[in-house]
């Protein structure tokens, strides 16, 4: 990848990258790999397209317990 376009979409050599194949269309995206709740980068998993750390599903839980919600 030409290094003015890595830099016009701020890609680092260490991001890492997706790829889609389309019908007609290539495309390339840069994984975010940071909870999109908090940013942490630890314990972070994909739950239906979005990135999640492990403490805020905890929290989520304890949200939901509180509100009754039986688990």
């Amino acid at each position: 990848m030409p290094k003015e376009l890595r830099n016009s979409l701020d890609i680092k050599a260490d991001d890492e990258l997706e790829f889609f194949l389309g019908d007609d269309q290539f495309m390339i995206k840069k994984r975010i790999t940071a909870c999109e709740f908090c940013k942490q980068t630890h314990y972070v998993m994909n739950f239906k397209g979005h990135r999640i750390c492990r403490e805020c599903i905890e929290k989520m839980v304890e949200m939901l317990k509180e509100d009754g919600y039986m688990l």
